[in-house]
């Protein structure tokens, strides 16, 4: 296995000695094929965060809630059952639910 390796090296070796413009316009070629790509996929990916962060800070969010039913026991209250009477500059912690 061994050897068979080493043999295919040196005939690869060989090849890319004797066509050796061929070798540096390919490698060229990848090199930057590779850049563009990267270039490329960097800007998309900054451009949909941009958007989707443009999209939400623009349009304005709805919250529904539930007038019908009990909200959640808030946190607060949880760690002082009997002890606060009233609790201060706290805000009640909302429960977002799905539609």
């Amino acid at each position: 296995m061994r050897s068979a390796l080493s043999v295919l090296v040196a005939i690869a070796a060989a090849h890319l000695r004797i066509r050796l413009r061929q070798t540096v316009v390919a490698v060229g070629g990848v090199a930057i094929g590779v850049g563009f790509f990267l270039a490329v996929s960097g800007m998309m990916s900054g451009s949909q965060k941009d958007f989707i962060k443009t999209l939400v800070d623009s349009a304005p969010h709805i919250i529904v809630t539930d007038e019908r039913r009990r909200p959640a026991r808030q946190p607060a209250a949880t760690a002082f059952p009997d002890g606060a009477v009233a609790v201060r500059h706290a805000t009640p912690r909302d429960e977002v639910r799905g539609l």
